[in-house]
């Protein structure tokens, strides 16, 4: 039987060897300033995710990076990845806005829906987000591949019991995210 491990790390060899294949050079990057600086930047952007932007989050060293993918014109995409230890990621992060903001307001806290799954989310929980894909790449499969791949290093770097991204509300009424 194969171990998540093995699983994991096979992934990560065979995404990394389709994308070099396919003309694009990644890079692992540990200073989500970058990420956070490249977004504002990017065009087509809704937003920067706050959970991966320093000026908003409290990123512990070795506990978050980012990907970023270039192409023989300059950027073709980026996501970022972060761990939290916590006893309950819905109620202790998401429910309390802990998940976007190092002290969230009022405003910062969702209105869960009542069935939500409490208790399932616990111990070491890699959260993935802040997916852009530059326009011109877009329909290539980036968006389906990268967040499988930081899943990947989250189980080979920190050992994560559970992993989980959000997905804006337009996104997923688009079923984008169900085919993904």
């Amino acid at each position: 039987m194969v171990s998540h491990l093995e699983l994991a790390q096979r992934y990560m060899t065979e995404s990394i060897g389709l994308l070099q294949r396919s003309g694009y050079r990644l890079s692992l990057n540990f200073d989500l300033n970058g990420w956070a600086a490249l977004l504002r930047s990017a065009p087509k952007i809704g937003i920067v995710n706050p959970t991966f932007d320093p000026t908003h989050s409290d990123l512990k060293p070795n506990e978050a990076f980012w990907l970023q993918l270039n192409d023989d014109v300059g950027v073709a995409a980026c996501i970022a990845d972060r761990l939290f230890r916590t006893d309950d990621f819905v109620a202790n992060e998401l429910a309390t806005g802990r998940v976007w903001y190092a002290t969230p307001g009022d405003g910062d806290r969702p209105e869960l829906l009542p069935d939500v799954p409490l208790g399932r989310y616990t111990g070491r929980v890699g959260h993935a987000g802040g997916l852009w894909v530059h326009p011109r790449r877009r329909k290539d499969g980036l968006s389906w591949l990268l967040p499988r791949l930081v899943r990947a290093l989250s189980i080979i770097n920190w050992s994560v019991d559970r992993h989980c991204g959000l997905v804006f509300e337009g996104i997923h009424d688009s079923g984008l995210s169900a085919q993904a």
